[in-house]
């Protein structure tokens, strides 16, 4: 599923990841799920690629992305992101 947020950012599931994706600057901050919780291990990939097969680097984890995920057990982050949203992991204990 895509859908537009912005002029140049959608929003899609890859791997049961939510990601908004940037076309203009082809990079990806992972989202929070909106009806239920990241849970088990989680690993972030480097890249993804959209339905169309274009491909994007993950680079930022969005505010409180893994707010209140109490069944995560790991969570592989790779180094292309360089930036943790606000309250990313608040109360993910």
């Amino acid at each position: 599923m895509m859908l537009m947020t912005t002029n140049n950012a959608f929003t899609e599931v890859i791997e049961n990841l939510h990601f908004s994706l940037d076309h203009k600057m082809k990079t990806a901050t992972l989202l929070p799920k909106m009806k239920e919780h990241y849970s088990g291990d989680i690993i972030l990939p480097e890249k993804v690629k959209d339905n169309n097969g274009v491909e994007y680097s993950v680079i930022a984890l969005e505010d409180s992305c893994f707010e209140n995920c109490n069944g995560l057990t790991s969570i592989d982050i790779p180094s292309s992101v360089t930036s943790l949203g606000d309250h990313c992991f608040k109360k993910c204990i």
